[in-house]
């Protein structure tokens, strides 16, 4: 995988990865956020590989991140859920962002504080409200397989671009995205799949021209293999 980082424009390509190493990258790229905070800079690359992220590991732990609120949406998802106990590992307070009260007792079991808020169907004063006091965001949420090409809009586009603005509007300052690979060029045909990543193009230009201090994932194939 390729990261581009600095105060603007971040993205990571990647093809077949566990949705572990998705997790040890986004924690990685926190830190990064967090130690470059006062000092901007232009787009610059720098490999990581997957290799590489895993040494980062120790104990479970990745990285010395001083203590912060993180929010992640799509919380009940399977990159989220391997992400959040990590987080709260090292000494932070996580919340997770659900549409279904039921999944509130999983994130509950995972340290996370389970917050019940359709991304989907909030307004601006809602979503800013579950927002306050985070110092940073990760957009993990996605309308999923077998959805409407509207969801994919109203979701993987809308959902993240509510919470792009909410960071905006309070000074919450870090965002990560977990977007799809293609989205730098999506096709223009009706496929679901090709409004899918449509979808993600667009919050993630929503992101870029938001400049916030961000990082945009770009996977292909999330496998759920140990490791």
């Amino acid at each position: 995988p390729v990261i581009s980082s600095g105060w603007t424009a971040a993205a990571v390509w990647m093809a077949w990865l566990r949705s572990s190493d998705v997790t040890v990258m986004t924690i990685m790229i926190l830190e990064h956020m967090f130690d470059h905070k006062e000092q901007p800079e232009t787009t610059r690359k720098c490999p990581i590989s997957r290799t590489g992220a895993a040494r980062q590991v120790r104990n479970g732990r990745v990285g010395t991140l001083p203590a912060m609120d993180i929010v992640i949406a799509g919380a009940h998802g399977k990159i989220a859920r391997l992400l959040a106990p990590r987080l709260v590992a090292d000494g932070h307070r996580v919340r997770g962002l659900i549409r279904n009260p039921d999944h509130a007792r999983d994130l509950e079991v995972d340290g996370t504080v389970p917050v019940v808020c359709d991304l989907e169907a909030a307004e601006a004063s809602e979503v800013e409200a579950v927002v306050a006091g985070a110092g940073a965001i990760v957009f993990a949420a996605g309308a999923g397989p077998g959805s409407s090409a509207e969801r994919k809009w109203t979701v993987d586009h809308g959902a993240a671009k509510k919470l792009i603005d909410a960071a905006v509007a309070l000074g919450v300052r870090r965002y990560v995205i977990v977007s799809s690979i293609g989205a730098d060029a999506p096709p223009q045909d009706d496929e679901i799949f090709s409004t899918y990543l449509r979808a993600k193009a667009q919050a993630d230009a929503d992101l870029v021209a938001a400049r916030l201090d961000h990082t945009i994932i770009r996977p292909v194939h999330l496998l759920d293999d140990a490791g």
